[in-house]
């Protein structure tokens, strides 16, 4: 059952949000990689009322993202990769009551000045996502997940590369990784940037922050309150249903040869830890921080 819709200001905002209730609920999974957007989107795709699409746009040209976007929130997946194609018109029916998918944007190191100049982010069109959310999609909800250890996530970030394993896929033991740490550095700027920027939809849209720590302390309450918030009952044993397996149990400086370096770099930059911009606790499920 559907949760009352916040007091929100601006009567047409409020309309925009009247109107879609006879329609499907939309939703995006957003943040950047190797932060557990992945299990947590399987997990929400496990309730019988949720479609969960994979990372639907990642592919799709720069200037067609946001129509391809648009297309799948209708239902119609014509314009997506052959395999996804397959793959949600099998889980997809009418009595789905919301779909959604996940966009990750890249913490690239490459760039001028500002990490906002990254050419990256600019193909991964972050602002343009941010303005379309915010004026055209105000009833979009948004799951937005975020990883705090940044050394964690570094060392995640390298072995993925270097082993080209990704989702579900187990890093071979005696995997080894070295960061430079100009470019540590910079993608940890980077990684901060895209989630305050995606923070910002906490003032336009329906928002949730969940974090990938408090995730692997407790997935079947964290994807509970995410089923809250976007409106259904969990249904008993639905996340449960998939395991957190991480991709790799070892301590940091048994596969980041250099922890310790990065370690004292972050900590002395005082980014080792990325904030969380509304913290797990304060969000339950029908309640959207920065609305008044």
């Amino acid at each position: 059952m559907c949760k009352q819709p916040p007091a929100w200001r601006g009567r047409q905002t409020r309309r925009c949000y009247d109107r879609t209730m006879t329609r499907r609920i939309n939703f995006l999974v957003v943040g950047t990689q190797r932060t557990g957007s992945s299990a947590i989107a399987e997990q929400i795709g496990l309730h019988p009322e949720i479609t969960c699409g994979w990372e639907s746009t990642n592919h799709v040209l720069p200037f067609r993202k946001l129509q391809v976007a648009a297309e799948i929130f209708g239902g119609d997946f014509h314009n997506l990769p052959a395999k996804e194609q397959a793959y949600l018109q099998t889980v997809h029916h009418s009595g789905k009551r919301a779909i959604g998918f996940r966009r990750l944007f890249r913490s690239s190191a490459k760039w001028l000045i500002r990490p906002e100049w990254a050419p990256a982010l600019m193909v991964d069109r972050l602002e343009g996502h941010l303005r379309w959310l915010a004026r055209n999609r105000p009833e979009t909800r948004i799951i937005h997940v975020t990883r705090s250890d940044n050394l964690a996530w570094l060392r995640s970030m390298g072995l993925a590369r270097a082993t080209d394993r990704y989702v579900g896929q187990d890093y071979p033991e005696d995997s080894m990784v070295r960061w430079a740490l100009p470019e540590a550095h910079r993608r940890v700027l980077t990684k901060h940037w895209v989630g305050a920027r995606l923070a910002t939809l906490s003032r336009s849209n329906p928002y949730i922050n969940v974090s990938y720590e408090a995730f692997r302390a407790d997935n079947v309450g964290e994807i509970n309150r995410v089923i809250e918030f976007l409106g259904f009952e969990p249904v008993p044993g639905s996340a449960a249903a998939a395991r957190i397996r991480p991709q790799s149990k070892a301590a940091h400086a048994t596969q980041l040869e250099n922890a310790d370096a990065v370690a004292r770099l972050l900590d002395e930059l005082q980014i080792r830890f990325e904030p969380l911009y509304y913290p797990s606790g304060s969000c339950p499920g029908g309640s959207y921080p920065g609305r008044s």
